[in-house]
């Protein structure tokens, strides 16, 4: 039975990116393409060795069914927080939507996305 490609889908594929960036190995290794399918759809990724915060965010993206996935939003909260807690950055919601990300340490400036990519 195949599913339909969602969101979800996305966020499953942002789970292998992120564990790859956090190990430097695939979640879900093989010989061929063919193990790689079967252990996608049969195996969960070992975790072990992706360091917490970062480790239930990754295992929450790779989840086998795909409504027990967060979305984007959910996602999105989750950054936030992990920057805050973890890097030490503030991360608020502007009013028109954008992201603003300062660090908590008074002096530092706010940035938004398209300020801090113009630098």
């Amino acid at each position: 039975m195949s599913l339909p490609v969602t969101a979800a889908s996305d966020v499953f594929s942002l789970g292998g990116t992120l564990y790859l960036a956090a190990t430097g190995r695939h979640a879900f290794g093989g010989e061929g393409d063919y193990e790689v399918l079967v252990a996608v759809c049969t195996r969960d990724a070992d975790l072990n060795s992706v360091p917490e915060p970062v480790r239930s965010v990754i295992a929450d993206c790779l989840r086998k069914d795909p409504a027990e996935r967060p979305t984007a939003a959910q996602l999105d909260t989750r950054f936030g927080e992990l920057l805050e807690g973890f890097l030490g950055l503030k991360v608020e919601l502007a009013g028109d939507g954008t992201r603003v990300a300062a660090y908590t340490d008074a002096g530092f400036e706010r940035f938004t996305a398209t300020e801090l990519s113009a630098r």
